[in-house]
């Protein structure tokens, strides 16, 4: 079976005409934290994964140029500008892993700027903050 990108929408007021980008991340104590803001700060949203991280990792986009091609074309197909949030189904970064579970589930934040994959045993919690 091949990855099959979704379209993730945790809130309903993530817009798919606002450029993302990822304006910070922390791992501290067990939790991931992050926070996805809009280009022009018209929005911010931060993701936190309460304990339930398996692990992660950041990209700088351009070393995943073919990622980053799919999803454009998919997002022309859609009639879409772009989309940053994700969750990936049959996910090869999930199966790399030496013994993962059915429960966990694999994320992906991808902008133009950075991409970010999360492996996490239960879904974040999201909430739009004031970026000050």
């Amino acid at each position: 079976m091949i990855e099959e990108w979704i379209r993730w929408k945790p809130l309903d007021l993530i817009l798919s005409s606002i450029d993302y980008c990822i304006y910070s991340s922390d791992y501290n104590n067990g939790n991931l934290s992050v926070i996805i803001a809009g280009k022009n700060n018209l929005q911010a949203l931060q993701v936190t994964f309460e304990q339930s991280v398996i692990t992660y990792r950041v990209f700088d986009e351009w070393y995943r140029m073919r990622l980053t091609d799919y999803l454009y074309e998919q997002n022309v197909r859609l009639k879409d500008k772009s989309w940053t949030f994700y969750t990936i189904n049959n996910s090869l970064y999930l199966k790399s892993l030496a013994q993962s579970q059915e429960s966990w589930r694999h994320y992906g934040f991808y902008t133009e700027e950075r991409m970010m994959d999360v492996i996490a045993s239960k879904e974040p919690f999201v909430q739009e903050i004031d970026l000050d």
